[in-house]
């Protein structure tokens, strides 16, 4: 009874022209996506953007520093953006370090949570 209800719908499914060649369609893009996938597996990332809307988002990976650097706050142009992302991964690792770390004691400062 359920192999026939299989077959039933198997048969419908690949009646219609249409609808065989786009599932066919769909498979094949999947194919080519596993083999673009294996193509470029052991290489390392480098970089990805993305639009949303008006705004460019993405991230750079530095494999000297074995770092990635990421962009959400967004930028109105694709130019824009990478500029940004090369900025902050010239800048050096310890400085960026120091400053976040006093920016994060003035936070605690002007809201009383580590008494200095």
């Amino acid at each position: 009874m359920v192999c026939e209800m299989i077959d039933w719908l198997v048969n419908r499914l690949f009646w219609w022209t249409p609808l065989r060649e786009a599932l066919f369609d769909e498979v094949h893009m999947y194919d080519d996506l596993r083999k673009r996938i294996d193509e470029y597996k052991d290489e390392l990332p480098s970089n990805l953007t993305w639009a949303e809307g008006d705004t460019w988002y993405g991230w750079t990976y530095n494999p000297e520093l074995k770092r990635y650097y990421f962009d959400d706050i967004g930028n109105i142009s694709l130019m824009g953006l990478w500029e940004a992302q090369w900025a902050r991964e010239a800048e050096d690792p310890e400085t960026k370090i120091n400053r976040w770390a006093n920016e994060q004691i003035a936070i605690a400062k002007e809201t009383g949570e580590v008494p200095f």
